[in-house]
């Protein structure tokens, strides 16, 4: 333990517990924190950060002033500095958002490429494997399976659900649909509204 914020000794009244490489000491405001691995929040200013759990190797690596994110995995939301209420389990997912809220990935690479840029609640949840990889800014998404709501390289879709193996796999800006079953609307890039089951 190599927590710095606070006082220290038996009296640490932190509650922080640091394991790994470069980790680097916790501001006074930091308090709750349990971050486990190699560089885990090493790039992070560690501002009155409070009540995040990292665990893998660069998980929660720029970390500042966000509180209550979860990130289980290598890479996991690795470039977070003021986002919270987040949860990432898998590696490389949500790697790439900075000040999102209300996000959950669950699964290796999945909302690897969101970044809302704005501390709005974002209100995705992707389960499975690079489910919602490529989704920018869209919002209100339910992803459920691998590969479900890919998209493509820099396009975003919003308030899509989406259960089952590559379902809404190329969806690029359509929205408000509901598609249910292995590779229902596989091919559907821009369609809304449509309810496929």
């Amino acid at each position: 333990n190599n927590d710095g914020g606070g006082t220290s000794g038996d009296s640490s009244t932190t509650g922080n517990t640091l394991f790994g490489y470069s980790i680097n000491d916790m501001d006074v405001g930091s308090h709750n924190n349990t971050l486990i691995g190699h560089k885990v929040a090493g790039g992070g200013t560690h501002a009155d950060m409070r009540d995040n759990v990292a665990v893998g190797t660069l998980s929660l690596y720029a970390i500042s002033s966000g509180d209550e994110n979860t990130a289980i995995g290598k890479n996991s939301l690795s470039a977070i500095t003021t986002g919270s209420y987040n949860t990432a389990v898998g590696s490389n997912s949500l790697v790439t958002e900075n000040d999102g809220t209300t996000t959950t990935a669950v699964g290796y690479a999945s909302l690897n490429k969101q970044n809302t840029s704005s501390a709005a609640a974002s209100n995705n949840t992707a389960v499975g494997a690079n489910a919602g990889y490529y989704n920018v800014t869209g919002t209100g998404n339910t992803l459920i399976g691998t590969n479900s709501g890919i998209g493509a390289e820099t396009e975003s879709h919003s308030n899509n659900t989406a259960v089952g193996l590559n379902t809404l796999r190329v969806i690029e800006t359509g929205s408000e649909n509901v598609s249910i079953g292995k590779d229902s609307m596989y091919d559907a890039n821009t369609a809304s509204g449509v309810v496929a089951v």
